[in-house]
């Protein structure tokens, strides 16, 4: 295969020899210059002059004598003219989205030279579109009439009311605002290629510093560069080449040839290179494959396979292949999907700014500022994600190690969900980074200060390893200060306020398409490139990435203000126009290949359909070539899950006997909770109580259950605290209710100790503020229950019972330590009350003393177990003579009239009136319990009950 810029380069050399320095030969783009002088070296038999060589972009700014101004710069020109012809005092943040839309509009309408006078007309009255748009074909006029039509002066919606009053002042602000351009000496792109067409259409004296010009590969030219290739080549100034296949360009069905089939004709190309060049290629022998593959990651993957095949003989060529990506975010997963074997890659697309450390590191910095809140005192505070991702990154941990860990365990031992700057500011550095932002002025500042700080600080050494990766590191913070600085310095010369969050979408919009250029050699070695890169350039090999309808061609055309109907009927382009082009870029990047891979993702998911290009069904049913299809799935075997079952050797045993009674000061015992545990799942209990594996320290945000449960256990104890000892009356409660500041300073102090985990002012925020109201709620209703039963005497608060009970291990006689805090004991009318607070819709019932071993989910009752075990640690402690009644105050039941806080027993129909009563029952089957667990023959095992592991914090362990 000879590549089309090898046969320009032999025609230009063999017709002009060393004279070929006098030309100007103009491309698409760069890299086709770049091969066509490989190409033209390779021809020179002795050292030559290369003739000029540009992008036609390039060539029409050189030949206007415009500067191209920044976009941000000309956004704000345009907002002044906008507000002042408007006579609006709405505001940039408010233009912005609209103000980016009218800049491409301009640009079109210049481009395609059309009479902004005319566009913007306001043509409700029919008759005269035909009398002013004469110049227009038939079909352009009936688009036009078609959009106007559907405006009914008499039945006109709001929104078409509202684009009459916009639409009826484009022109005024369409032409002020190319004054304003022109008197600064400034352009936008579209405004420079119309200032060419102008002048060469008035035979102004248009500089031209080449004697003939040279267009290559060209496809859909606007109509300004028709005005220049048609000057030039009635002046006999302009050769032309087009790259092309008579496939499509002699069948009017095939849309790729849309565009050449006018440029051919208008634009000849010289009659003897039509003959020596062979332009029928795409009816040549093929090896076509089209490959489905369900996911992005996995088209990547899929490279490693395909390169190592011997189709490709990369040892050999590699520049013979290329990797084509219709998705440019492919990039990074296809880089790291390259063998190892291929050590020669060129990649053309330059690496994203947005996937580097630095650019996420930014990002935290914008989140962090974004979610600061400033209280009423002026306080001020950041929010805990957005700190922890400043603190873990990789820039501020490596610097600021120690302080960096010392903040993180603060944040999560303390469960501070916001932060203070003077907790955070533990150095000069943190000092700058967490101070907040007020405007954009400031957050300039900020970002450029902390950026500084990061480039001059990255790698305090630099060793041999490190010094390439510093170098790159180093040139990605660069790229992003001159970016945030560009930003800034355009916003202090256009002296516009504007809002925080238009800086950051400003500054975003810049990064997002920067990119750094790979060092190494361009043309050598395999190549991965964008669809755009392609233009020109012939590959034997080729492996077409993400060929999906949507993506290849792209679905969605820019956002415009013109109507579809008004950009068809004046030549604007149009959806139909870019499918074209696509169609184009497709058929042109494989009428010289030899084999070709084309890949899609078949996965559906959101916008993403799933559905392969229209490019290649018509490939598929055209029937010329020989399709080779495959799909690759990926096999989900679903193993059947093995229960897990934990057989109790030496070792566990061994754990388990730190729960055996001892001398010791500090004993450990197992709680009512953790017996609990055992009946519902025997794994949960061995992963918690005797594994010791302890759940992820998290900071928890939401008040869950438990948490909930703690804060109002505590405030009860903090409530009633001061009456231990003491007989509690009417009088007393009533004062506590009547009084505020007395339930408001106990759930204060709870929050603080369970939730915040720190003292001082207790701040709430979010649902706080409701969780508070209800456990306020809650502890009222406590309280005037309590209140019903007075007097009665609080013996104890939360106070720590043992008890021991006998177990057999190994055939030896062991004491096992059971213990717990019982929330509250009280006396009342000669009768000793063990009262259990349960925030859940707890049960005051229970079947019988077996059901509450049995460990089935329709018998379990956690509540009256538990409560029946703290009766019997205060039964077996204090050996009371007086009744011992266990009670349950169940949240959820408390406001009921008829509340009652009585156990029952539902085979007697009775309340359990006296725990002394059952205790020998209840004794004998808890000794059972113990001894189970204690039992070498009986493993920890899962439950069946699925539910128990809903909200099991080792439920990933057991892949449940």
């Amino acid at each position: 295969m000879e590549p089309f810029l090898k046969h320009i380069a032999t025609d230009l050399y063999s017709r002009y020899g060393e004279n070929i320095s006098d030309l100007c030969i103009v491309f698409p783009n760069r890299r086709a210059s770049l091969y066509f002088k490989k190409y033209l070296s390779e021809l020179a038999d002795k050292p030559i002059w290369s003739p000029t060589t540009t992008t036609i972009n390039e060539l029409v700014q050189d030949i206007s004598g415009l500067q191209v101004a920044d976009n941000i710069k000309l956004l704000f020109e345009l907002y002044k003219v906008y507000t002042k012809v408007k006579k609006s005092n709405e505001s940039f943040d408010e233009f912005y989205f609209w103000g980016e839309m009218l800049l491409n509009d301009f640009d079109n309408i210049d481009k395609y030279l059309v009479n902004p006078g005319d566009l913007f007309k306001n043509l409700k009255n029919l008759k005269s579109i035909h009398d002013q748009f004469a110049y227009l074909s038939e079909k352009q006029l009936e688009a036009i009439q078609e959009f106007w039509k559907s405006f009914d002066p008499e039945k006109n919606s709001l929104y078409q009311q509202d684009f009459i009053s916009i639409w009826n002042v484009l022109f005024d602000i369409y032409t002020e605002f190319n004054t304003n351009l022109k008197a600064g000496t400034i352009a936008y792109e579209g405004m420079v290629y119309k200032t060419v067409a102008d002048k060469l259409k008035d035979n102004s004296n248009v500089k031209l510093n080449h004697s003939k010009y040279v267009f290559i590969g060209f496809n859909a030219l606007n109509n300004c560069e028709k005005v220049l290739f048609t000057h030039l080549n009635n002046n006999k100034k302009a050769d032309f080449y087009w790259d092309y296949d008579e496939l499509y360009i002699k069948n009017e069905k095939y849309e790729a040839g849309y565009f050449l089939r006018e440029n051919l004709v208008n634009y000849k190309q010289n009659i003897a290179f039509e003959t020596k060049v062979n332009f029928t290629n795409l009816t040549s022998s093929k090896n076509i494959e089209i490959i489905s593959v369900p996911s992005d990651v996995g088209q990547a993957k899929l490279i490693t396979q395909k390169l190592l095949e011997n189709t490709y003989q990369l040892t050999d060529s590699p520049d013979k292949t290329a990797i084509v990506l219709a998705d440019e975010h492919l990039l990074i997963p296809v880089i790291h999907s390259v063998p190892d074997t291929i050590n020669k890659v060129n990649i053309t697309m330059g690496y994203p700014v947005i996937n580097t450390p630095i650019y996420s590191l930014l990002e935290h910095i914008i989140g962090l500022q974004k979610n600061s809140k400033q209280s009423s005192t002026g306080t001020i505070t950041f929010y805990h994600k957005n700190v922890l991702a400043i603190l873990n990154h990789q820039y501020i941990k490596s610097q600021f190690t120690n302080t960096a860990e010392e903040l993180i365990q603060h944040i999560q031992t303390r469960n501070r969900i916001q932060l203070t700057s003077d907790e955070l500011g533990k150095n000069s550095f943190f000092v700058g980074i967490f101070k907040r932002i007020n405007n954009y002025i400031e957050l300039s500042e900020y970002i450029l200060s902390i950026i500084h700080q990061i480039y001059n600080s990255l790698y305090s050494t630099n060793s041999e390893e490190n010094i390439h990766s510093l170098s790159i590191e180093k040139e990605y913070i660069y790229h992003i200060y001159l970016s945030v600085n560009r930003v800034k310095d355009v916003l202090a010369e256009q002296k516009v306020e504007i809002k925080i969050d238009t800086f950051i979408r400003l500054l975003r919009k810049i990064i997002r398409n920067l990119r750094i250029p790979f060092t190494g050699e361009p043309l050598t070695g395999l190549q991965i490139m964008g669809i755009l890169e392609t233009r020109l350039l012939d590959f034997e090999n080729l492996i077409v990435l993400s060929v999906n309808e949507g993506i290849f061609p792209k679905s969605e055309s820019s956002l415009s203000f013109i109507p579809y109907n008004l950009r068809r009927g004046f030549g604007l382009p149009t959806i139909e126009h870019q499918d074209a082009i696509y169609a184009y870029y497709f058929y042109r990047l494989i009428q010289r290949a030899k084999n070709i891979t084309l890949v899609y993702n078949s996965k559906t998911d959101g916008l993403q359909s799933g559905e392969m290009s229209r490019f290649i069904y018509q490939l598929k049913f055209e029937n010329m070539y020989l399709v080779n299809e495959k799909s690759i799935r990926y096999n989900i075997n679903t193993k059947t899950q093995k229960e897990i079952s934990i057989f109790k050797n030496n070792d566990i045993l061994k754990k388990l006997a730190k729960y055996h009674a001892s001398d010791t000061e500090e004993q450990k015992y197992i709680s009512p909770s953790a017996i609990s545990s055992y009946l519902k799942c025997k794994l949960q209990f061995y992963f918690r109580h005797i594994s010791g594996l302890k759940e992820k320290d998290e900071i928890t945000e939401e008040i869950d259950a438990p948490l909930f449960g703690n804060i109002l256990h505590e405030a009860m104890h903090v409530l009633y605290n001061p009456y231990i000892g003491k007989t509690v009356d009417s009088e007393i409660l009533l004062s506590i209710l009547k009084n505020e500041n007395t339930i408001t300073n106990a759930i204060d102090e709870a929050f603080n100790k369970e939730y915040f985990k720190s003292a001082g002012k207790t701040v709430y925020l979010g649902k706080n503020i409701i969780i508070r109201e209800v456990i306020e709620k809650y502890i009222r209703q406590i309280v005037k229950v309590d209140e019903q039963y007075t007097p009665f005497d609080i013996l104890s608060l939360e106070n720590n019972y043992l008890i021991n009970v006998s177990a057999t291990v190994n055939n030896s006689p062991h004491k096992v330590n059971l213990g717990g805090k019982i929330d509250r004991i009280d006396k009342m009318n000669s009768q000793i009350r063990i009262v259990d607070y349960k925030s859940g819709n707890d049960k005051l019932e229970f079947k019988n003393i077996n059901s509450l071993f049995s460990g089935k989910k329709d018998d379990q009752n956690s509540a009256v177990f538990q409560t029946f075990i703290y009766s019997k640690f205060y039964t077996e402690n204090e050996k009371p003579e007086l009744p011992v009644i266990p009670g349950i105050y169940s949240l959820r039941k408390l406001f009921e009239n008829n509340f009652d806080f009585h156990i029952l027993l539902k085979d007697d129909k009775s309340f359990i009136s006296d725990y002394k009563t059952i205790n020998t029952e209840f004794s004998e089957e808890l000794s059972k319990l113990i001894n189970e667990i204690y039992n070498p023959a009986i493993n920890f095992s899962q439950t069946e009950d699925l539910t128990t592991c809903k909200n099991c914090p080792y439920k990933q362990l057991c892949n449940r």
